[in-house]
């Protein structure tokens, strides 16, 4: 079996990112004007939550 390093090769860049991201989610969530991407899609400030919540899960 391989064994496993506690430490974060890059730990400072891995939270500086995983912060950046939740502060963007929260302000994002929380603002009065949101972004605004003109596109066809229905419903795009859903998909824009679901692509949002998934890079906090994924990162």
């Amino acid at each position: 079996m391989a064994e496993v390093n506690p430490d974060l090769r890059y730990r400072r860049l891995w939270l500086f990112i995983g912060y950046a991201l939740v502060a963007m989610v929260i302000y994002l969530s929380l603002t009065s004007s949101p972004v605004h991407i003109d596109t066809e899609l229905p419903y795009q400030d859903k998909l824009f939550h679901a692509l949002a919540y998934f890079a906090l899960t994924f990162w």
